[in-house]
């Protein structure tokens, strides 16, 4: 019996195909290859790593390693790079009241050590392709909603989300931040564009002009953090929704 990543149902291997849909990799059944659709689905013949860890102990990705490390290609710009490993790195910021430390994580660099031990009790997931129930660091095992915390935003890649979006989920996280026993996890495909972004927001929120966040993050984290102008312009817009400043149209 094989177990499909998607609906975590147990059926027959013929009923099974290996490949990628939603953003998640592994065994998946044929009726959610059927919902998902033919576009939505891309078949490997590889059979892919699992993640079935639920504590410390389970954190060895050295079997792994040699995988994650290969060069790859971007599809948008077709340059070849290295991929950037970030998984659970913390990155802790001047808050208004307070340090607060946050972790983030970019999903297809799991294979590495995570930067801290322990798994998250908050998770901010910023990806379309995520399914509600699982950490970014924890792809298989089903979890309590409630514990961890989590937040499903579905934001594509290298674009955005409308502000007033990006408003509820910062207002969302800030309990969190503000209590010094969570850990937050925060989350994209990369690690980059849209959990930067958000990173930024926070900060901005926290009394951080848009320069100064983003300046911070790309210096302090990793320098391809908030990866695209739009992104940019987000965080203006939402610097002006908190500041009470609104551009209006002029015809």
């Amino acid at each position: 019996m094989e177990k499909c990543v998607l609906c975590w149902d147990n059926l027959p291997k013929s009923e099974t195909l290996t490949g990628s849909a939603w953003g998640i990799t592994g065994t998946i059944c044929k009726e959610c290859i059927e919902y998902v659709g033919n576009e939505g689905f891309k078949e490997t013949l590889k059979p892919t790593m699992s993640y079935a860890y639920t504590s410390q102990s389970d954190w060895d990705w050295t079997a792994y390693q040699d995988v994650w490390d290969a060069p790859s290609s971007s599809p948008l710009t077709g340059y070849t790079y290295v991929a950037c490993h970030h998984h659970m790195v913390p990155l802790q910021f001047e808050g208004l009241d307070n340090t607060y430390t946050v972790h983030l994580t970019g999903s297809s660099s799991l294979s590495t050590t995570p930067g801290v031990v322990e798994l998250p009790t908050v998770g901010v997931y910023l990806d379309d392709g995520w399914l509600r129930g699982r950490l970014a660091t924890n792809t298989t095992a089903e979890v309590d909603m409630s514990a961890p915390a989590s937040l499903y935003v579905g934001w594509p890649d290298f674009g955005v989300v409308e502000v007033d979006m990006l408003s509820e989920a910062i207002e969302w996280t800030l309990p969190y931040l503000h209590n010094k026993n969570s850990i937050i996890e925060i989350a994209c495909m990369g690690g980059h564009g849209r959990t930067g972004t958000f990173v930024a927001a926070l900060m901005i929120r926290e009394g951080w002009a848009v320069a100064d966040a983003m300046s911070y993050i790309r210096g302090g984290y990793c320098d391809k953090a908030i990866e695209s102008k739009v992104q940019e312009d987000l965080l203006t817009a939402y610097s002006n929704l908190l500041t009470g400043v609104i551009h209006e149209t002029v015809n």
